[in-house]
């Protein structure tokens, strides 16, 4: 549902009418009580198209800046995951030893450790998904992915240890990599 929304709205539109519309839409769409739901969810996805994106330059700007010419939604990507040398090949191991080299620092120590446990056989093929959000902005580009994890009813269940701890959990760290 909430991909849908952000998928089919233009951010630069201002109109909170015209957010509010789509959201009773895509709930009725959805099967949800737009009547129960409207108000909150409209005034929940306002406030994230709203929210200043600091990347840790001098300059800040939010959603709403960037109107749907400039963006990208579920984009698709193929790529081959196997090589015909095992030492090149998609498995456990060698993604922790990616994460080792190349992982962010927003990752919890000792991730690439539980990474490198996982219980899978090597992958051989092509991987296939899809990018939520791409877009450009201020000659950059930007890779988005929503995520509407239920972490809690209170804003402290969202600290930034507790969405640290889901991302790890749900593996966003490796999604975010690949």
């Amino acid at each position: 549902f909430l991909h849908s929304v952000l998928e089919l709205f233009d951010f630069a539109n201002d109109s909170k009418e015209a957010l509010r519309e789509l959201v009773e839409e895509r709930l009725q769409f959805f099967g949800f009580n737009a009547k129960q739901w409207s108000e909150l969810v409209t005034r929940g996805l306002d406030e994230v198209l709203r929210t200043p994106l600091d990347f840790g330059s001098s300059h800040s700007f939010s959603l709403r800046e960037v109107s749907k010419e400039q963006r990208l939604d579920e984009l698709e990507f193929i790529f081959p995951v196997a090589q015909a040398s095992p030492s090149l090949q998609f498995v456990p191991e060698a993604l922790a030893r990616i994460l080792r080299a190349h992982g962010s620092t927003a990752m919890p120590l000792g991730y690439p450790d539980h990474v490198e446990h996982l219980g899978f056989d090597p992958l051989s093929g092509f991987m296939r998904g899809f990018v939520d959000l791409i877009f450009r902005k201020d000659g950059k580009w930007y890779l988005v992915d929503y995520k509407s994890n239920h972490l809690g009813n209170l804003p402290s269940a969202y600290s930034l240890e507790r969405v640290t701890e889901a991302m790890a959990h749900h593996h966003y760290f490796i999604q975010y990599h690949l």
